[in-house]
């Protein structure tokens, strides 16, 4: 089980080379794309992961609750599904003439949703995949990923240690100064960043720009 990036340092692992060499041993993986997925782009043709979850509520900005999971082909065929509800059923949109006997699994991964769906989270998160896709996940992560090396230059120049990952997570750690302080006194001044395991961790997004680098920068040297 790995995730696209690490939420408290940013590392970025080499998920198509860790895949390669764990399907040559028949060991599934299982990767978490919640860190990333919506920011930098994500093809399962080529990572080839077992089973993919992302939680939309971050990189997505989807409503909590929204979220969705992928299931490799050949990997459907031997799951059996541990929860059992109305649309397990193949024909479950039959709704005139549902099936009351055992349930006939369809061969897509739509078998392993139990129960009912959050229809108001989804419609959301459908509105968000729409705009991310008009402006283009290239555009995006090209975006992203300046902001973020601009970010990391600036926070180096004023002394921290940063994480040299190329991913959109910067974490950075002042010797002389305590990260969740840090995160704190920033948020007073309207900057939002996180503490992580003595890091500061800051998360850029294509909405940012670089005067809101400018701000975070200004407000450090204070």
């Amino acid at each position: 089980m790995l995730s696209t990036v690490n939420y408290a340092t940013g590392f970025l692992p080499p998920l198509e080379e860790i895949s390669r060499f764990l399907r040559e041993r028949a060991v599934l993986l299982y990767v978490d794309g919640t860190q990333s997925v919506g920011a930098l782009r994500f093809d399962v043709r080529r990572v080839r992961p077992a089973m993919l979850c992302v939680d939309a509520y971050k990189w997505m900005m989807s409503p909590n609750g929204a979220g969705f999971v992928y299931v490799d082909a050949k990997l459907r065929e031997q799951l059996t599904p541990t929860v059992v509800g109305w649309r397990s059923d193949a024909g479950w949109r039959k709704v005139g003439s549902l099936n009351h006997g055992v349930p006939v699994f369809a061969e897509a991964a739509e078998k392993f949703e139990g129960g009912m769906i959050p229809f108001p989270s989804l419609y959301a998160m459908g509105a968000v995949v729409d705009l991310l896709l008009e402006t283009g996940p290239d555009a995006i992560e090209e975006k992203v990923l300046e902001l973020a090396a601009k970010t990391r230059e600036m926070l180096t120049g004023l002394g921290a240690e940063v994480n040299a990952d190329a991913s959109q997570i910067i974490t950075a750690r002042f010797s002389d100064r305590d990260a969740a302080e840090l995160a704190v006194k920033l948020k007073r001044t309207g900057i939002l960043v996180s503490a992580r395991h003595g890091r500061l961790r800051v998360s850029s997004h294509f909405y940012n720009n670089e005067s809101d680098i400018e701000m975070l920068r200004a407000a450090l040297s204070q």
